[in-house]
This record gives structure tokens, C-alpha cells and sequence, in this order.
């Protein structure tokens, strides 16, 4: 039998297929066989720079390359026979085989089909048997890389400064709380025994056990490894233009406010520092599903937890601040930034280091000018609050005046009144009368005739003194009769009228949302400060006042048109007598307006309002309050004048006679 002579050289192996034969009860299954004398493709292969000599009839040989893997690179390894592949896990059982150059050891020792768990070393050849393995290296097509990347295919290197955090994707999963990290597992030489790290019951997902500065040669689809820097990291928040977009701080821009209506822009650098420890951590609440060129984990860190937190801070310290306190306090807002900082960052067991802020450089303008600006600003703002609160002191001021002079006639009238209950009211009038009289000029020479002399004579004088005192005080009071009398008595009756005929309409349709008040007094000289006490009670009311009538003096009378400033808030005629009643209770006088207008009212003569339906007299101190229904005002317009002089003896006949 002729011999079929092979030789080989350094970078080349020979395959070898048995042309005939009896299949091996041991290879009976697989395309591979392992017993020589079987037909098909053998398991072993003929090694390198040799000269092989087999029977020509029985064996052919086909040359093939030499198994390479270019240094620092790595290569993985699919199994094209052998056992059935296990249902739950992707990566095959390790066995044995001297990097997969020993075919046989490999189908004997149970090797399963599939993707192995272990990998070849860059920087060597293999005598690896194509027909029964696939070895995938960088030099492999794209296409036939089962969807490796020539990153996935190349050793890992973690600088110093740097933690590899691990995420395996193999295994039972860890948990699915948020932050759950794969247990410690020993034995698998940092993550490069895949099979030790399963067997040992190790997790799916990312692990607490970090890889330190180093090489590693790491199954790519066993794990894959995530790096953070764990030196300190100096993140600055400025033009985005200025940035290379590899940076980690390249989201960052340049920061930009609104205080006060101006707005403002700043640079701001943070230094922070990951811990090795925590980088897992990190990993795990921000996800690792993209690769680490295209969005590192840290750059999502900086994006979703402290750049919101510095936004946040500037957010509120915009609205609770001045834009003086960011001119001239800088360093007090960066003291309290700092802090918020270091408050996010320690949920995350992140060390936050030092805060800067840049110069505030305001839009527009100059510092100088915006400085110019507010101080103008505030001065005139100084001066209307400075402006402000003198008025509202001269007002109380007056007020009091107003008050004291009101209690010191109050006081004179209850003394005269006191005195002419004990003496007598002639003879009070006499003795007023003649403390007065001792003060009236008398001329020492009068010229002219019996008429102009009487003129300047005190019994003249005398006598208007005397009937000045007879009608004090305990007289009662009534507004005079006469031209402006009527006039005043026709106002009011017409007043009168019109009240009732709204109070009808009030019952058949719903109120109005204007009514009319009148106001009679029977002093003019009270009407100034009794406008401006009922004006106020109005509007704390709900009533504003839309128009007035021109007065009738001699005493005085007006008529003033109110508006509800909001149809359903303002108060109603029942809420205005509860409201007046409470004001001008004896017993329990009440507080506010209502209270500030009785009192007013009170250092008057007489006065009679009628606010709507509801009528308020005032006499010698005395008041009274009736809400009037239409039998009430029917029988006042007939006698209006009584309302003039008898007020309150009015009120308690009609609140005798009812509505």
C-alpha cells in the first residue's frame, strides 16, 4: 500500500478524515470521532513542523493555519460537537483539553456543544481542530463574531484609579430590589473561571467583588466589566462649546439664573470622589445597558443625580434670595451648595470635595452698572415704604386727635348735664353766663346813635350766651325747620320711597347688586369724618361706593350709590344689622369698622343712616339699629320728619309695630 507523506511546518497542522471503517461503539452520535479506526473526521490532528506519513488508501489530510490570537486580544471558543448543550445556561461546562488543543480529551471528557466558558491567551498559536471548534479572534470576519465586538474581544486593562465593576450574565439573579448586588464567590481568579463562579453558586448581575489595576482576560459572554474612576474627578459646569463631548462633565453648561428679574451667568466646578466600594452601587441604580464609550455609567450619575441637585439648589436660592446676596455672598451660597451636595451624594456613598463658583457676570450689563442699578432701585423703594408709614402715622395721629376730642366733648356734656341735674338748668345757664360775660370786650367810648350803641352793650351779648346755655346738652336734638329744613325732610322722603320700592323688587326677583344709602346729619360740620368711617365699613362689607348725590346742607344730607364688588360675597342686609348691632352693643360693644363708625356717630348730635333697609340712629350718644320692612318704611314716608327729631323714640315705636 502506497504511504501518503505530510509534512508540516511551524504554523500549520494537519486534519485528518479515515476514508473507511467500523464506527466505534464511542463515536457512535458525533461527527468527530475519537477511535482511529472509525470513518470521518478525527478528534487529534497532526502537529506542526513534522513529517507525517500515513496509508494513502485509508487517509486523507487537509493542511490548515495555526490557530492565531494577536497579543492582548483574546479569543473564545464554540464547540461544533459533542454532548447535547444544557437547557439553562448558555456557556458549557468546562473540561479539560489543553486550550482546546486536545480534541479527544475534549469529547471524552463530556465536552457539551456550544459556547465555552474558557478563552484563549493573545500572543500565541494553537493546534486547534477547525472542524470540531470555531475560535473567534478580532481577525474574525464581523459577520461570523456571533455579534462580539473587537472591544469584547480584547483583554480588559484597569488603570490605577480605576474599579472594574463586574456584570455576569450567567447564573441565578441576585434580586430585583434596586441596588442588589451578586454575592462574593472564591476561586475564580477574578471572574476568568467562569465555571468555578457558577459552581460555586455565584449570581447574575453586577457583583459587590470590584477588579483592581490589572490585565484580565474575561469571557465576554460570561461578563463584561464596567469601569469607574475612583480618582478624585473635577466636573465643571461651563460653555458646552469649550467641552470635548468625551468628557464626563460635557452635559454640563455654564449656569444661568433669573434674581430679581435679572439674569445672571456663572461657572461652577465640583470635585467628587467614587469610592471603590460604592461603584457597584452606582452601577447598579444607574444601569449598565450601554457601552461605557457611548454613556458611562458615571456621566448618567452626574446627569440624574448631582446636576439636578445643583439646578434644584440655584432654583430656590433665585426665588428666597437678592441679587445682592449672589454680588456680594458668594461665598455663602457656596457653603450652603456644598452641603447640598454632599447631602445627595452621601445616599450614594459618594465623597463630595470642593465646591467653586465663578464670577456672576450679568446679561446685558456690567457688574457695575447692575450695582448702579439696584441701589437706585432700593433707594426708591426706601423712600415710598419711608413715605408709606409716615402717612399711615399721621393717620393714626389723627385718629386719636379725633377720638380725644370726641371723648372731651363726650366728658363736657356728661359734666354739664351732671350739674344741671343737681342745680338746675337756670341756674347753670347764670353762672356759664356770667363767666362769659366777664370776658366780652366792651368799648370805653361808643359813637353813633341808641341803635349801633345797643349792638356793643353786654346785655346783647348776655342774652345770646344765655340762650346758648338753656339749649345744651339735656335739650333734645332736632335738625332745624325752615328752607334747608325741607329741603333735607323732601330729600329724605324721597330716600325713604325709593328703599321701598327696591324692597319690593329685592322680594319679587332676587336683591340688587347696587343699593342706595343716606346719610343725615345734624351737624354739617361732622359729614367729613362720618363719610370716611362709613366708606371703610362699606368696603370691608363687600360694598364699594359708585356714585353719591350732591348734599343737601343746612343741616346736611347725601345719597350714596353702592356696588357689591362681587355679587356673591358681599354682605347682605341681615349680615349688615347683625354686623351694626354687635358695633353698637352697650354691654358687649364690638371690634373693626362697624365698631370705628359707631363711635364716630356717637360724638355727633343726631345722625340717621339708612343703609338699604337697615337704619342706624345716633342721639346724644344714644343708638339704635332696625332692619325696616315695607309696612315700617310706608309709615316713615309719611312722617319723615320725625326721623329728624325724634330718632330714636322712631325706632322703638317701629320695631313695636314689626315689618
Amino acid at each position: 500500500m502506497a504511504g501518503l507523506v505530510v509534512k508540516l511546518s511551524k504554523g500549520e497542522i494537519g486534519i485528518v478524515r479515515r476514508r473507511f471503517g467500523r464506527i466505534h461503539p464511542e463515536d457512535e452520535g458525533r461527527e468527530i470521532r475519537v477511535q482511529e479506526t472509525s470513518p470521518g473526521v478525527q478528534a487529534a490532528v497532526l502537529q506542526s513542523d513534522r513529517i507525517h506519513v500515513l496509508p494513502n488508501a485509508l487517509y486523507e489530510v487537509t493542511v490548515v493555519r495555526r490557530t492565531e490570537v494577536p497579543l492582548g486580544t483574546i479569543g473564545v471558543v464554540v464547540a461544533k460537537d459533542g454532548a447535547p448543550p444544557s437547557p439553562v445556561r448558555n456557556l458549557a461546562p468546562h473540561v479539560e483539553c489543553r486550550d482546546f488543543q486536545d480534541g479527544v480529551a475534549f469529547l471524552r471528557g463530556g465536552g457539551t456543544r456550544g459556547r465555552q466558558p474558557g478563552v484563549l491567551r493573545g500572543g500565541a498559536s494553537y493546534a486547534i481542530n477547525t472542524e470540531l471548534f470555531e475560535v473567534i479572534t478580532v481577525n474574525t470576519p464581523v459577520e461570523a463574531r456571533h455579534g462580539l465586538t473587537d472591544d469584547d474581544l480584547k483583554e480588559i486593562t484597569i488603570p490605577e484609579g480605576t474599579a472594574g465593576v463586574v456584570v455576569v450574565r450567567e447564573g441565578e439573579p441576585a434580586g430585583e430590589e434596586e441596588g442588589t448586588l451578586g454575592r462574593r464567590v472564591p476561586g475564580h481568579a477574578s471572574f476568568q473561571l467562569p465555571t468555578v463562579f457558577l459552581d460555586g453558586g455565584g449570581q447574575r448581575g453586577v457583583q459587590e467583588e470590584t477588579l483592581g489595576g490589572g490585565d484580565y482576560r474575561i469571557n465576554p459572554w460570561f461578563a463584561r466589566v464596567v469601569q469607574i474612576p475612583t480618582r478624585v474627578l473635577v466636573l465643571e459646569w461651563k460653555r458646552s462649546d469649550k467641552k470635548r463631548p468625551s468628557n464626563l462633565d460635557s452635559s454640563l453648561d455654564q449656569i444661568r439664573i433669573n434674581v430679581e428679574g435679572h439674569w445672571v451667568r456663572f461657572d461652577m466646578s465640583q470635585t467628587i470622589q467614587i469610592p471603590a466600594k460604592a461603584a457597584p452601587v452606582l452601577v447598579s441604580r444607574v444601569g449598565e445597558q450601554k457601552t461605557a464609550q457611548d454613556d458611562p455609567p458615571v456621566r448618567r450619575f452626574i446627569d440624574r443625580v448631582l446636576a439636578p441637585t445643583v439646578e434644584s439648589y440655584f432654583q430656590r436660592a433665585a426665588a428666597g434670595r437678592q441679587i445682592l446676596d449672589f454680588l456680594d455672598s458668594p461665598e455663602a451660597i457656596r457653603l450652603e451648595l456644598a452641603g447640598q451636595v454632599c447631602e445627595a451624594l452621601e445616599g450614594w456613598q459618594v465623597k463630595a470635595g470642593e465646591t467653586s463658583l465663578g464670577d456672576f457676570e450679568p446679561e446685558k450689563t456690567t457688574i457695575h452698572e447692575l450695582r448702579m442699578e439696584i441701589v437706585a432701585a432700593r433707594t426708591r423703594n426706601q423712600e415710598l415704604q419711608h413715605i408709606n408709614e409716615n402717612a399711615d402715622i399721621e393717620e393714626e395721629i389723627k385718629r386719636k386727635q379725633l377720638r380725644t376730642e370726641r371723648e372731651r366733648r363726650r366728658l363736657d356734656a356728661v359734666i354739664l348735664e351732671e350739674h344741671v341735674r343737681l342745680l338746675g338748668a337756670d341756674r347753670v345757664a347764670m353762672e356759664r353766663f356770667m363767666s362769659h360775660l366777664k370776658e366780652v370786650d366792651v368799648p370805653t367810648y361808643v359813637g353813633g346813635n341808641a341803635e349801633g350803641i345797643l349792638q356793643y352793650m353786654p346785655l346783647q351779648v348776655a342774652q345770646e350766651m344765655i340762650n346758648t346755655a338753656l339749649g345744651g346738652p339735656s335739650r333734645r336734638q332736632e335738625i332745624p325747620r325752615g328752607a334747608s329744613g325741607g329741603r333735607v325732610e323732601t330729600a329724605l322722603k324721597r330716600a325713604l320711597t325709593g328703599q321701598r320700592s327696591a324692597l319690593l323688587a329685592d322680594v319679587g326677583g332676587g336683591p340688587s347688586p347696587e343699593q342706595d344709602v343716606v346719610v343725615c346729619l345734624g351737624r354739617e360740620d361732622d359729614h367729613a369724618e362720618v363719610r370716611d368711617a362709613l366708606d371703610r365699613f362699606l368696603r370691608s362689607c363687600g360694598w364699594t361706593v359708585a356714585g353719591e348725590s350732591e348734599p343737601v346742607t343746612g343741616p346736611w344730607l347725601q345719597t350714596v350709590t353702592i356696588r357689591a364688588a362681587d355679587a356673591g360675597r358681599a354682605a347682605t342686609s341681615e349680615e349688615l344689622e347683625d354686623e351694626l348691632r354687635r358695633a353698637t352693643d352697650r354691654e358687649s360693644p364690638g371690634s373693626g369698622l362697624a365698631a370705628e363708625l359707631a363711635e364716630v356717630l356717637a360724638g355727633t348730635p343726631l345722625a340717621v343712616l339708612l343703609v338699604g333697609p337697615v337704619l342706624l340712629t345716633s342721639a346724644n350718644g344714644e343708638h339704635a339699629v332696625l332692619r325696616l320692612g315695607h309696612r315700617q318704611l310706608s309709615h316713615l314716608i309719611r312722617r319723615p320728619n320725625r326721623l329728624l327729631t325724634e330718632p330714636l323714640a322712631v325706632v322703638a315705636e317701629l320695631r313695636g309695630s314689626g315689618g
